[in-house]
C-alpha cells in the first residue's frame, strides 16, 4: 500500500516487537511537516492512532524525529531542545515534556549560563539495557544518552567531526557502543560510551545536507550505509574495515533527490535536512530501508 503523509516525511519507526503472525503488532510511526505523529497499520495502511504535540500558541507542532522505546510501550519524539514522550496506549495530547537545556547560575552569581543539549533533535535510538536508555542526536552537533525513566543525562558526546550536525545515532546490541553520522560529513564514528572516545571511523561519501542512513546487522557484526553516489557500503565492526560495496544504479543529484532500482528494489528518496541548529525551517527527511 501507499499512504500520503500530508507533507514532507521527517522520520519513521517500526514497532520493535513486530511479528507478522500477530497483526496487532504490525505497526509503524511516521512524523511529517505540520502534522502530528501517526501510528499506521503495516498491513492495510489504516490509521491506528494519532499523537499530538502543541507549541506555546496551542498549535500542533511536528516532531522532527520519532522512536519507540525498546519495550514498545512509549513513543519518544524529538523537537527543538526538548523531547516529548507518549504512552502508546493513550493517543491524543497526553505527553511528558523533557527540556534538554537548563539555565544555571555561574560562579560569579551575576551571570547565568545554559547547559545541556542544544539544537533540533534529529534522530533518536533506544535500548532496553541498563534499565532503559535512549540516545538523541542534534543538528547542533552533539549526541546525548539519557535514562528512559528519569531523563537523567548518562553521557554526552561532542564531535568536532560532526560540526555540521548529527543526523543519525545507533546503539550497539550491548549498548556499550554508539554510532553517529552527520550531514556534510563523510565519517561515521563508533564511540565507546564507557571511555567517551572514538573506536573506529567508517568512511562513505557524504558532502551534502542530505541525511544518509546506516544500520547495524542484528548480530552487531556489520554496519551498512548509503552514500552520496548511490553505493551501499558494508563494514566489519569487529575490525573496522570495509568488506564490500554494492554499486548504485544512479548517482545522487545536487538538489537532494535520488531514485534508483536494482534487482527490483527501490533505494528511496532523500531530501535536504533542516539547516538550523536552534530553530528554523523543519524540512529534513529520511526514507528508505
Amino acid at each position: 500500500f501507499r499512504r500520503q503523509g500530508g507533507g514532507t516525511i521527517y522520520d519513521f519507526a517500526w514497532y520493535p516487537h513486530m511479528d507478522s503472525r500477530r497483526p496487532e503488532t504490525c505497526v509503524f510511526l511516521s512524523t511529517s511537516h505540520k502534522n502530528p505523529t501517526h501510528l499506521w497499520d503495516a498491513f492495510t495502511g489504516a490509521l491506528r492512532a494519532t499523537y499530538r504535540s502543541y507549541d506555546y500558541a496551542d498549535e500542533i507542532t511536528a516532531a522532527l524525529s520519532a522512536c519507540f522505546s525498546a519495550s514498545g510501550e512509549k513513543i519518544i519524539c524529538g523537537f527543538d531542545r526538548c523531547i516529548r514522550i507518549f504512552d502508546v496506549t493513550r493517543p491524543g495530547r497526553d505527553y511528558v515534556t523533557r527540556v534538554l537545556v537548563k539555565t544555571i547560575n555561574s560562579k560569579s552569581r551575576t551571570k547565568r549560563r545554559k547547559i545541556g543539549q542544544r539544537g533540533l533533535i534529529s534522530d533518536i535510538d533506544s535500548t532496553s539495557l541498563y534499565g532503559g536508555l535512549y540516545a538523541c542526536g542534534s543538528y547542533a552537533g552533539s549526541a546525548y544518552v539519557y535514562e528512559e525513566t528519569s531523563g537523567k543525562v548518562v553521557c554526552s558526546l561532542e564531535a568536532p567531526a560532526h560540526r555540521n550536525g548529527i543526523t543519525k545515532v545507533k546503539f550497539a546490541s550491548d549498548a556499550v557502543r554508539l554510532w553517529t553520522g552527520g550531514r556534510r560529513d563523510s565519517h561515521i564514528l563508533e564511540w565507546d560510551l564507557r571511555m567517551l572516545k572514538v573506536l573506529n571511523v567508517y568512511t562513505r561519501k557524504c558532502e551534502s545536507n542530505q541525511r544518509y542512513g546506516f544500520d547495524i546487522s542484528p548480530d552487531g557484526r556489520y554496519l551498512v550505509t548509503g552514500s552520496q553516489n548511490g553505493d551501499i557500503h558494508f563494514f566489519d565492526t569487529h575490525t573496522g574495515t570495509q568488506t564490500g560495496t554494492k554499486p548504485g544504479t544512479q548517482t545522487g543529484t545536487q538538489n537532494g533527490t535520488q531514485k534508483g532500482t536494482e534487482n527490483g528494489t527501490q533505494t528511496g528518496t532523500q531530501t535536504e535536512a533542516p539547516s538550523g541548529t536552534q530553530s528554523g525551517t523543519q524540512s529534513g527527511t529520511q526514507s528508505g530501508t
